[in-house]
């Protein structure tokens, strides 16, 4: 009886786990985004480190050098698949931000990018998590017996269906030790069965099959507006000028109050009203 109550418990434990391990799969490669806002503000950010397509009403999005700020450092077409590491919430506004060495740039050399998104403008790259949340009512938890050693591969799917896998053989399975346990079960359309190990899928039925192909996604994907033939380059003009304005402006009032405290300072009789004052 307590044997049994102990294996409920590691079930019941491994059940309630699954949503964490779903998200924090890839956890090991978090890169962090830099720059003095995020440092300033970084118990205020969220992690997110997800793909998304660009998705802006205009064709593309603008990159901003961060939330507060109207400076535009770059500008994606849509289509464009980015990876947002962290989230900012600016008076209801999600701003994401990326950090990745850009290699699609056309004839310019590679570019490193840094910045922040409205997510607004961004749709999701279907990923595990979102399996997760789409299938969790179809997993049948428990643990799951299969035999590495009988085949000479397995193949281990980052979602059942998805084209991201990794194929180890036998020999490679079993310099790991100890194998992580098959905690829950799941078929998909076609009656297949799927065991996921906290990390990875595998195809019970089928698996050293790599080419297994279906859609798992349940939720229609978002409408992509058509990107322009070609992204309009940032006007960032508008925005210095306003600032040297504000400047020039300052700096004349200025000027202005320094004239009139020395005026003041030469006529004290008449507070500087004297359209003589201080004249040679």
């Amino acid at each position: 009886m307590k044997k049994r109550a102990k294996r409920l418990c590691v079930l019941l434990a491994a059940a309630l786990l699954v949503p964490c391990l779903f998200v924090t799969a890839r956890a090991d490669l978090l890169i962090e985004p830099s720059g003095d806002f995020y440092q300033a503000h970084r118990d205020e950010c969220v992690y997110v480190y997800r793909a998304y397509l660009c998705n802006g009403p205009e064709g593309y999005v603008d990159v901003y050098r961060d939330p507060v700020s109207a400076w535009i450092t770059d500008r994606f077409p849509n289509g464009k698949e980015i990876f947002v590491l962290q989230s900012y919430d600016l008076n209801g506004v999600l701003y994401g931000a990326i950090e990745f060495l850009d290699t699609e740039q056309e004839n310019t050399e590679w570019k490193w990018i840094s910045g922040w998104i409205r997510m607004e403008q961004l749709s999701l790259v279907y990923d595990a998590q979102a399996f997760y949340e789409e299938h969790i009512g179809e997993f049948i938890y428990g643990n799951v017996d299969f035999d590495y050693e009988k085949y000479d591969s397995v193949v281990f799917w980052s979602f059942p269906g998805n084209e991201e896998v990794n194929r180890y053989t036998a020999e490679q399975i079993k310099s790991w030790g100890n194998q992580l346990p098959l905690i829950l079960k799941w078929q998909d359309g076609d009656g297949r069965e799927w065991a996921y190990d906290g990390g990875f899928w595998i195809c019970l039925d089928d698996p050293e099959n790599a080419e297994i192909r279906f859609d798992a996604r349940k939720s229609p994907p978002d409408v992509l507006i058509p990107a322009p033939e070609t992204v309009p380059a940032p006007r960032n003009g508008q925005i210095v000028l306003a600032v040297v304005a504000v400047v020039t402006v300052a700096g004349l009032t200025l000027a202005l109050i320094f004239v009139l405290k020395r005026r003041r300072q030469a006529c004290p009789e008449t507070g500087g009203r004297d359209a003589d004052c201080g004249a040679e």
